[in-house]
């Protein structure tokens, strides 16, 4: 004889392998790394994630600006 039933499984989960595991979706989808993920409360109850990425830098540089004063040392001289 068979029996077919259905067994409810539950489990405890710390906060660091919550953050593991939404690091590694944000990192997977938006292709940026995660520097810190904060929980965010309201009246006591959960209300989502503030995610921090890792600061980039831009690979280029600013354009120089044209100086309008000449700053180099010229000696005077007096036409007489």
């Amino acid at each position: 004889m068979t029996y077919q039933f259905e067994l409810d499984v539950s489990t405890n989960i710390n906060a660091e392998t919550v953050e593991k595991i939404i690091a590694n979706i944000v990192e997977e989808r938006t292709g940026k790394q995660v520097d810190k993920i904060l929980t965010k409360l309201t009246d006591g109850r959960f209300d989502g994630f503030e995610i921090h990425f890792v600061s980039e830098l831009a690979d280029t540089k600013p354009a120089k600006k044209e100086h309008i004063i000449d700053k180099t040392f010229k000696v005077f001289k007096w036409d007489q």
